[in-house]
């Protein structure tokens, strides 16, 4: 639904720049964010990669382009734990909890149920412990 959403606000903000140029149009930057977000939704993607043999998770965003790519590996990380964040659209976040305590966000997820499911697969597929309470550091699922 987001990619269809996104290329209406994409075409909305090609017409307004295509018909630009009178004195009641709007002005350049806002149809520069708007063509901007639409842009975005339309060919945003996130991806998760992980190579056991290197011992590496890679996050990458990307919009035809690059936005992001961060590597982190596996051998520093304690595990995986769910997170509540709070957010209104998905308030459980799955998190790679690193030896120095940093969290790094994989996924987000409506649901709680949904969030614990895909950390228990995160820490199967890459032998890690999972962080069982949602509220607490100190207990692991096995």
């Amino acid at each position: 639904m987001l990619k269809s959403f996104g290329a209406i606000i994409l075409l909305v903000g090609l017409l307004n720049i295509y018909f630009a140029g009178g004195e009641r149009s709007l002005p350049f930057w806002v149809v520069g964010i708007i063509t901007a977000l639409g842009w975005h939704a339309v060919f945003g993607s996130f991806r998760v990669r992980i190579d056991l043999a290197e011992q590496i998770i890679e996050l990458k965003a990307t919009a035809l382009m690059p936005i992001f790519k961060r590597r982190y590996s596996l051998a520093g990380a304690r595990g995986f734990r769910v997170v509540s964040t709070g957010a209104s659209t998905r308030p459980y976040s799955v998190v790679l909890v690193t030896r120095e305590g940093q969290q790094i966000t994989i996924s987000n997820a409506k649901h709680q149920g949904d969030a614990v499911i895909t950390a228990r697969q995160f820490a199967e597929f890459c032998r890690l412990p999972w962080i069982d309470d949602i509220n607490s550091s100190a207990s692991t699922g096995s």
